[in-house]
């Protein structure tokens, strides 16, 4: 907000219960209205991701930054490029968590995707895992990402 304060916000979506239900259109006008401006919104939601990705392309203009964790990749792979190749901010980072399982090409089934309005580039290539990253599963060793030159759009 104006003041430069960050404030984190986390909304419960359950059909029963007191939670009160917002889309997440609702909850950014309801946030912009009280003065919160601008957005970076993490959506890690065990599966039920997809169903939001319709949403996030609606809002996106008021977005500076998003964080998405996607569940079973090798199910959703044309709906996850597909929303790439809709959103408008830039993917920066990706990370493969290793509590999934590979699939039959060795990928992580669920990734951890980073997008930012205007990112700085400090380097074109790096190697992924990043030294900064952590394994989601200490026990395991982190997945090493491969990537092979194709045209998503």
């Amino acid at each position: 907000n104006s003041s430069g304060d960050n404030t984190a916000y986390q909304t419960e979506i359950s059909n029963s219960g007191n939670i009160r239900l917002l889309s997440l259109n609702d909850l950014i006008n309801e946030k912009i209205a009280s003065g919160c401006d601008p957005f970076i919104i993490k959506i890690d939601i065990e599966g039920s991701e997809y169903r939001l990705l319709n949403d996030v392309i609606k809002i996106q203009k008021k977005l500076v930054g998003l964080i998405i964790e996607f569940h079973d990749v090798d199910l959703h792979l044309e709906k996850i490029k597909k929303f790439i190749s809709q959103f408008n901010l830039d993917l920066v980072h990706i990370h493969g968590n290793n509590y999934s399982e590979l699939d039959n090409f060795n990928n992580p089934t669920m990734l951890e995707i980073s997008f930012e309005k205007n990112p700085i580039i400090l380097k074109k290539n790096s190697e992924l895992p990043h030294f900064q990253d952590q394994p989601n599963n200490k026990k395991k060793s982190d997945y090493t990402l491969k990537f092979n030159r194709i045209n998503l759009f």
